[in-house]
């Protein structure tokens, strides 16, 4: 009989006699049942009888971190599968992938250029032992340290990515220098300019957008431009009086006050001189108006001529000026007979 063996030991057992004629000889033989070593993977090896059952286990003893027990001898036998014996038996359980998770740190540099402690940290799932990969969000006015992030999901749960933001940096031009600063550092903006115009003064800076010494938080690349705002200057009013010999002699010059690219008048009028003096408005060296040079150099002219008087000599007569020095006539046209 396959899977016993004759027990020729066993009590009771007749294995021979005489035959009887009447037929009662009876002869007994005793078959033992084969017995087959059973072994589960990590549990004990232990014995059971041929055309005995078992239940193949649900569950693994030992199971690898990050792995699911799918069935037992690569498919042959389902868990929860009742398996009669027929033979030694051996059952290795078929382990698959499951999932695992990993964790994702982000950190953000500060303004001292240095990494704290994690800003976030994320947990996802992926099948163990594969790849996870991860892509940084856009974060204004930082820069992801690198494109594209991966590792390898271990069954343990401790696999990690972590993401740097490295602050940007940006240009900020003042004054011809240039600096970098951190994104979101606050700067102050200046209060004076370099090589302001004679005649100007700082307003702003940028038309108009920051104010000389207000606070500003960097966002971008700044050139600070600054907005100069005409400021009053001085400019020079010349007055020139003609003297008796027909000459202009410069007699004042007053000092006025105006803004830089604005046009200065002078008029006679509003210089009045002694009364034997009168405008000489066709004088080509007069400058009634001009526009004011920051530097004060600006200068308008004012001429003004001598009051001529009438001066009539042995019946000639000649425009003389006020001030003029004449001497009388020693003799006299015309001088009747005996005087």
């Amino acid at each position: 009989y396959p899977n016993f063996t004759l027990d020729l030991t066993h009590e009771g057992t007749i294995a021979e006699g005489t035959v009887a004629a009447d037929g009662s000889l009876v002869l007994k033989l005793y078959y033992k049942r084969a017995q087959y070593e059973v072994a589960i993977f990590g549990e004990n090896v232990f014995d059971l009888y041929h055309g005995a059952t078992i239940t193949a286990p649900e569950t693994s003893l030992i199971t690898p971190d990050g792995y699911v027990l799918k069935d037992w001898n690569k498919g042959e036998y389902a868990k929860g599968e009742v398996i009669t014996i027929t033979g030694p038996l051996t059952l290795t359980p078929n382990f698959v992938a499951g999932i695992s998770e990993y964790t994702i740190n982000t950190y953000i540099m500060g303004l001292d250029g240095e990494y704290g402690a994690a800003v976030s940290s994320e947990t996802k799932t992926a099948t163990t032992d594969t790849f996870a990969y991860y892509t940084a969000p856009v974060m204004e006015g930082f820069t992801a340290d690198k494109d594209r992030y991966s590792t390898l999901v271990d069954g343990d749960g401790k696999s990690v990515i972590e993401v740097h933001y490295i602050r940007n940096q940006y240009d900020v031009v003042i004054n011809g220098e240039t600096t970098k600063i951190y994104y979101g550092e606050t700067i102050t903006a200046p209060t004076e300019a370099k090589d302001v115009p004679a005649g100007y003064e700082l307003e702003s800076w940028n038309n108009g957008a920051y104010e000389p010494g207000e606070e500003i938080e960097v966002t971008g690349p700044i050139t600070f431009t600054p907005d100069f705002k005409a400021v009053e200057v001085k400019y020079t009013v010349e007055i020139y009086l003609e003297n008796t010999d027909g000459d202009y002699v410069l007699a004042d010059s007053i000092e006025e006050t105006g803004v830089t690219a604005t046009t200065a008048t002078a008029a006679h009028a509003d210089y009045a001189q002694a009364e034997y003096y009168v405008a000489d408005t066709d004088n080509e060296k007069n400058v009634f108006s001009a526009e004011i040079k920051g530097d004060g150099s600006t200068v308008l002219a004012l001429y003004y001529d001598l009051v001529k008087y009438d001066v009539t000599i042995n019946g000639e007569t000649t425009q003389v000026p006020h001030g003029t020095t004449i001497t009388v006539p020693t003799e006299a046209d015309n001088v009747p007979d005996g005087y």
